[in-house]
Parts: structure tokens; sequence; C-alpha cells
């Protein structure tokens, strides 16, 4: 499953006010513990971070002497 930035603030937001049951779309989800909870964002946010690396691209010059 592709996670969202949505699915990942849907768990902040969960994590904040203490709730285990979140929704993700059409599906609701029961988390056993606020540990289990945060894992899972952990695992989101990593799974995110990976599809959305940047690239940086440094510009170069020089007056061929």
């Amino acid at each position: 499953m592709a996670y969202t930035q949505h699915d990942l603030e849907t768990l902040e937001k969960a994590i904040a006010k203490g709730v285990l049951s979140v929704r993700m779309g059409d599906k609701t989800v029961q988390y056993r513990s606020i540990s289990e909870l945060q894992a899972a964002h952990s695992m989101i946010k990593k799974q995110l971070n990976k599809t959305q690396r940047r690239r940086a691209f440094v510009a170069r010059s020089d007056k061929g002497l």
C-alpha cells in the first residue's frame, strides 16, 4: 500500500490525542497500543522519505583559465 502525507498527518493527530482507532480512506484501523501506533507512524515516515528524496544539483562554471 502506498501511503500519503495525509496518512502520516492522521497518525500524528491520533498520537497527539491518544486515540488508538484511526480511519485511513475507507478503512478503520484499531491499534493495540500507542507504541504500535508510533511504530506505524515511523514506518510510514521512512517510506515517504524514500519516495520523496530530492536531488540537489550544483552548477559550476569557470573562466577556462
